[in-house]
């Protein structure tokens, strides 16, 4: 039953939590395209994961566990992801799934100047 009412409501919830100013701009007031994107993404994250919780077997959890966490977890997820000050000062990309890969860009300096040695890795 628990289930059936988050389906039902949860366009109208997602929409609601993915509101506000805070998700389109930065602290300093600079747009952020990618703030919305991000909380999208981890709100459909959640949800997964409370279905796959929800749908465990039989006595591993039970519905009102499961509606405790509808009605605290989604409120501390959009109080927190916004206020993070990783969207300030680097790219957040939340994961899709439970696996993926991580790309690292490393700066390496091309010529040899007197306090630096070609090839060596910058920072």
């Amino acid at each position: 039953m628990m289930n059936k009412l988050f389906e039902s409501q949860w366009k109208a919830t997602k929409s609601a939590l993915c509101e506000g100013r805070d998700l389109t701009h930065n602290q300093d007031g600079s747009a952020n395209a990618n703030k919305r994107k991000v909380m999208e993404t981890v709100l459909e994250n959640t949800r997964r994961e409370l279905k796959l919780l929800e749908n465990a077997t039989a006595g591993a959890t039970n519905a009102a566990s499961v509606a405790t966490l509808n009605k605290v977890i989604l409120p501390v997820i959009r109080r927190v992801m916004p206020t993070g000050i990783a969207n300030e000062i680097i790219g957040v990309q939340p994961l899709t799934g439970p696996v993926a890969q991580i790309h690292t860009l490393r700066v390496r300096y091309a010529d040899t100047v007197p306090t630096v040695r070609s090839g060596v890795t910058a920072g």
